[in-house]
């Protein structure tokens, strides 16, 4: 990274840069900072014993997914290789950060049951969360 893009941010980037044009240095940039701005703006979750963890992998087989929040682990895993841009890789930690913050444990499998996913109150909660990607962007962005 040069002098200039540390001062100023990487005035190329834009939130619909394909991830595949990024390093793997940059896509974890992306995530440590999206979290910090969830963190400060979303909340934590006072409830837990531990701060979540954050996990970014590449999801090799099973259907595809862009995240999921583990909450007996406490970890939040990104699979940013089914991000295929900076806009899709905020607004799945923006989701899966939602779920860290909800009282998952007992009520989502009880509510899945009832309303299936689409249609799942804490799904609903978490892509509406997904809308912040912007404010999270704009915040960020010269910091990458």
């Amino acid at each position: 990274m040069n002098l200039m893009t540390l001062l100023f941010g990487n005035y190329n980037l834009k939130v619909d840069t394909p991830t595949s044009e990024l390093d793997n240095g940059t896509i974890r940039n992306i995530i440590i900072l999206s979290t910090e701005w969830c963190q400060k703006n979303l909340g934590v979750n006072n409830d837990r014993e531990n701060v979540f963890r954050l996990s970014m992998l590449e999801q090799v087989s099973g259907p595809r997914c862009y995240g999921m929040f583990d909450e007996e682990e406490n970890k939040i895993y990104i699979f940013h290789n089914n991000c295929s841009n900076i806009r899709l890789l905020i607004q799945t930690v923006l989701h899966e950060y939602t779920h860290y913050l909800q009282p998952i444990r007992g009520t989502y499998k009880k509510l899945m049951n009832e309303y299936g996913y689409d249609d799942h109150p804490m799904e609903i909660e978490a892509r509406n969360a997904e809308g912040y990607y912007l404010n999270v962007w704009n915040k960020i962005k010269n910091k990458i």
